[in-house]
């Protein structure tokens, strides 16, 4: 970020660290709710197809309507994005259909619209109703589970309050219900693991898994696909749960992440152990240091769990 991005328009590096979308998510956020102007470069250049996809491209949209921001550069493939916020963040009622980004239509991962909005509506005067069309469960994504059992129930503690639903859960068969349950066996404590079948938009099969702790809860899913054994699904999902309990850190590989940018808005310093430095967490951290709304210092443990420590700065 330059010196002249400090007075009017601020340029990140799209493809810095990780380089996924996690950085435009973040920027548009944070931009959206103070109102500055935007510029994002060489979006997922390092990425297999580069640039917005489907879901990206309704993010951007989405956190466009919040505050009436002009937009340049919102196509599908676009590697270079302008967004300037013309107005404050407004309450409302919002509908974004991740379908109508692409020419026939697109099952692009809504959850992550999910988390580019709520946090710009959180600052705004009054409540406001966002309706999401699209993927509910979606590889390299946050299931519609995870935001609901674990994301939601952490920014609830930190006074954002939000409550969600949906018509289109992943499907369940009982045999990646009976192998979790045996793989979770060792530890000991009381399990509910339900099989559901379900309709949905499409087929497909995934499980999800949370953990409830004393003071919140940890998420591990795994999403079928065709030819792989629901036993292989349940053990992906249920080996993820192990992994993280055996770590003793209080946050998820994925929350650690997720966390950081609500963090930046609570009113005083937080510190926090997670099963590991993702590099999402690290370009993550890199966007908010890159603005200037908090200082975050991460440090590996010898165990590969990890410390975090982030202080608000405004």
């Amino acid at each position: 970020m330059s010196g002249a991005g400090l007075r009017d328009r601020a340029i990140i590096d799209g493809a810095h660290g990780e380089g996924g979308g996690q950085i435009l998510r973040t920027a548009v956020s944070l931009f959206a709710i103070t109102g500055r102007p935007l510029r994002v470069e060489r979006i997922r250049a390092l990425r297999r197809n580069p640039g917005l996809a489907a879901q990206h491209l309704t993010a951007v949209r989405a956190a466009a309507a919040l505050c009436a921001a002009q937009l340049s550069g919102d196509t599908l493939g676009s590697t270079c994005l302008d967004f300037a916020p013309q107005a404050p963040v407004a309450s409302g009622n919002y509908v974004f259909d991740v379908s109508l980004a692409r020419e026939g239509g697109s099952a692009g991962a809504v959850m992550m619209v999910l988390q580019t909005v709520l946090l710009p509506l959180a600052f705004a005067e009054g409540d406001s109703e966002v309706a999401l069309h699209g993927g509910t469960h979606m590889a390299w994504s946050p299931p519609f589970d995870y935001v609901r059992d674990v994301w939601l129930p952490v920014l609830s503690r930190l006074g954002v309050e939000a409550s969600v639903a949906a018509n289109l859960p992943a499907h369940i068969p009982q045999r990646m219900a009976d192998r979790a349950r045996s793989f979770l066996a060792v530890l000991g404590a009381g399990l509910l693991i339900e099989p559901l079948r379900v309709r949905a938009a499409c087929p497909g099969a995934g499980i999800f898994l949370t953990a409830e702790y004393a003071d919140l809860n940890c998420g591990f899913s795994a999403i079928g696909a065709v030819g792989k054994p629901s036993e292989q699904v349940a053990e992906e999902a249920a080996g993820a749960l192990l992994d993280h309990h055996a770590s003793g850190a209080a946050l998820d590989r994925h929350l650690g992440d997720q966390i950081l940018l609500p963090l930046c808005f609570s009113r005083g310093p937080s510190r926090f152990s997670v099963q590991e430095i993702t590099r999402h967490l690290e370009t993550n951290a890199w966007v908010i240091e890159l603005f200037g709304v908090a200082r975050v210092v991460s440090e590996r443990g010898p165990s590969g769990t990890g410390l975090v420590s982030l202080t608000p700065t405004r």
